[in-house]
């Protein structure tokens, strides 16, 4: 649990690091017509790739290893690790939405200003 804790600051951090880098880049654009409802568009857009692939990545895994894990102990222990395994995975995406939410609002009020 505090490696996810620590690894989503660390994350949150060096997004905001680099919106205050894309600053600039940000302000060209508002200065060539780009408004800023379009500007909000392509950060979420941005961002989403971003947090989307490793979470995919992460899910997909844990899939797999899950379901090798069910067939390993399915002839020594009659266990079903759906359940824990879908809230585990569905908690773990409600605070990863959160985050991509917080870095977005972040991100856009950086470049936004």
């Amino acid at each position: 649990m505090y490696g996810l804790t620590t690894g989503s600051v660390l994350y949150f951090k060096q997004q905001l690091t680099e919106a205050h880098s894309d600053k600039e880049r940000y302000e060209v654009l508002r200065k060539i017509g780009v408004s800023r409802k379009e500007i909000r568009g392509t950060i979420s857009k941005q961002t989403l790739f971003i947090f989307g692939l490793p979470l995919i990545l992460g899910i997909t895994h844990s899939v797999v290893a899950v379901n090798a894990m069910s067939k390993l102990f399915s002839n020594l222990v009659n266990v079903d690790f759906t359940v824990p395994v879908l809230f585990s995975t569905t908690l773990y995406v409600v605070i990863y939405l959160f985050y991509y939410v917080l870095t977005v609002n972040s991100f856009n009020k950086i470049v936004n200003s």
